[in-house]
């Protein structure tokens, strides 16, 4: 198929990251814009390009778009919120537009692959089973006691492009027996 634009290229849906920033536009095949460089994309948002492009697993991007074959978000390219945006797009809720608190918590339980840094520089590989999660941070029950001030480092292997957070353990508090909850704050909300 021919492009209208000879600025336009095609590149494979897999090549975009859920809940993350966009590098460049996704255009039409004529060259007119349907989602601008620096947006968040969101399944709906996905779903609507496909469609515009006629469902092909193509999309097309303009020349605003990176060269680079590999225009994954990386991990340093990651917030808080684009987390939030990916779990909000996996359980099909609507984000824009909607209403919400600065922090609202979402309750979100699934297993979570971390790595904890206690105080004495001693580095664990831990899953965990998480509570909630907001923008700030997450909540998590665990069979350890971890202590306040602890770094974590969070891997989100279930959401498009894995990406990683980190964070810091700001409470502990034991539930029954030797289950303990844990929360998180994530560290951009620490510099927010």
């Amino acid at each position: 198929m021919k492009t209208g634009s000879p600025n336009l290229r095609r590149i494979d849906r897999g090549a975009l990251v859920i809940g993350g920033p966009l590098p460049g536009d996704i255009v039409d095949f004529t060259g007119r814009v349907l989602v601008s460089a620096g947006q968040i994309l969101t399944m709906s948002t996905l779903e609507h390009v496909s469609r515009s492009g006629g469902g092909s697993r193509f999309i097309y991007v303009g020349a605003s778009w990176p060269q680079s074959s590999d225009v994954q978000a990386t991990s340093s390219d990651v917030t808080p919120e684009h987390i939030i945006r990916a779990i909000d797009s996996q359980l099909g809720e609507h984000v824009e537009g909607r209403e919400r608190r600065e922090h609202e918590r979402r309750k979100w339980k699934v297993q979570l692959d971390l790595v904890v840094e206690e105080n004495a520089g001693t580095r664990r590989n831990v899953r965990v089973n998480t509570e909630d999660i907001s923008v700030s941070g997450f909540g998590f029950l665990f069979n350890q006691f971890i202590h306040p001030g602890s770094l974590i480092e969070a891997y989100f292997e279930m959401l498009p492009g894995k990406p990683t957070l980190t964070g810091t353990v700001r409470s502990c508090v034991q539930l029954r027996g030797i289950k303990h909850r844990i929360g998180v704050q994530f560290e951009s909300a620490e510099r927010a």
